[in-house]
């Protein structure tokens, strides 16, 4: 968690008076989880889903991966650039 909290205030230049990281801050994916949750109409029984985790686990995997998605660094670089052109530019907020 910290050097996710290192990058965040990178990110935005926080100092340390600025940047807030709640003790709670480590149960926020978990608390909007359940939120998501309280939606769902169905829910599953721990039967159930101990099913499905022993026939994911079940799946014969293999070494093969996809093709890389450029050949070559020039075509990253302007698959980088192309998608650059849709940027918006960055201001202070503060």
């Amino acid at each position: 968690m910290k050097g996710l909290q290192q990058r965040f205030k990178a990110t935005l230049k926080l100092d340390e008076d600025h940047a807030i990281f709640p003790q709670e801050g480590i149960y926020s994916v978990a608390w909007g989880a359940a939120l998501c949750a309280m939606n769902l109409r169905e829910g599953y029984h721990y039967d159930q889903l101990e099913k499905l985790f022993e026939s994911v686990c079940a799946i014969k995997h293999t070494d093969e991966s996809e093709p890389p998605l450029f050949a070559n660094k020039q075509q990253y670089y302007d698959f980088v650039n192309r998608h650059n052109l849709g940027s918006i530019e960055l201001a202070d907020i503060s």
